[in-house]
């Protein structure tokens, strides 16, 4: 009885600890977009400055409080990793497509790809996928990893509201829903090639091609045929989160992630 009441005591703080990490991360982030929007910097300068402190302040938190462990060396082969990676590859070669056909794509929209895109991508990747997700599937067991993919998720979805100060609501939430289908699909990745770097390198080059085409990473306002796309894209999303997180291979994520 005692290790059990040790157990729901540990399990309690976990997920406060958990919440508040993700609410201060956001706080951190509104305060560091107020004083960089009054020194009068750009939107995108802005975007590093505020993700690479972000960055810091995390893996600060990562080192001297928090005891969660980042898993980067894959647990199974390169070719297997590829076909895990079908389907956001496959995505990334019709983005570039879609993009491509705009026409060239310019010196400054491609600089600002890569100054931004590697940044946002390793702060967000290593908060939700690499902080949160493994923090909620050590409060499950291994037989149970989808509410942990799913609610961390959800937070990565919720923590796109603060793109309401730079655009209106129904794009916002649009945007809500498309990072929650992603994200879910970047934790089962995590999860099945036991690498951190995928998610990372996929969200990289998600970001990096739409701001290479764009210049901007300000959401465009959904229209019928985006958003009958995009609904489309959810569903094959989520068809591929439970092919991959299929019971079979639950034990071997648990052996891996040390669950």
């Amino acid at each position: 009885m005692k290790e059990a009441g040790l157990m729901m005591k540990i399990k309690h703080t976990s997920i406060s600890t958990t919440l508040l990490v993700w609410i201060g991360m956001l706080g951190f982030m509104l305060l560091m977009s107020r004083i960089l929007v009054s020194c009068h910097l750009n939107l995108n300068p802005r975007d590093v400055l505020e993700d690479g402190l972000s960055l810091l302040v995390l893996a600060g938190l990562l080192h001297f409080w928090l005891d969660t462990p980042l898993f980067w060396r894959p647990r199974i082969s390169f070719p297997r990793q590829l076909l895990i990676n079908l389907l956001p590859l496959f995505y990334l070669g019709f983005l570039t497509l879609s993009v491509s056909l705009r026409g060239p794509l310019s010196l400054q929209h491609t600089l600002t790809g890569l100054a931004v895109a590697p940044v946002v991508a390793l702060y967000e990747e290593t908060l939700f996928r690499g902080y949160i997700l493994e923090s909620f599937l050590r409060l499950s067991k291994f037989s149970n990893v989808l509410p942990a993919v799913f609610w961390s998720s959800l937070l990565f979805g919720l923590s796109h509201l603060m793109n309401l100060a730079r655009q209106d609501l129904p794009t916002t939430l649009y945007q809500v829903g498309f990072t929650f289908g992603l994200g879910t699909l970047y934790a089962a990745i995590y999860l099945r090639t036991g690498s951190l770097w995928w998610p990372i390198v996929l969200h990289f080059a998600n970001d990096f091609i739409v701001l290479a085409g764009t210049g901007s990473v300000v959401q465009v306002a959904p229209n019928l045929f985006t958003i009958s796309f995009s609904a489309i894209e959810f569903l094959v999303e989520l068809a591929t989160v439970f092919w991959l997180l299929r019971p079979k291979q639950r034990k071997n994520i648990a052996t891996h992630f040390q669950l």
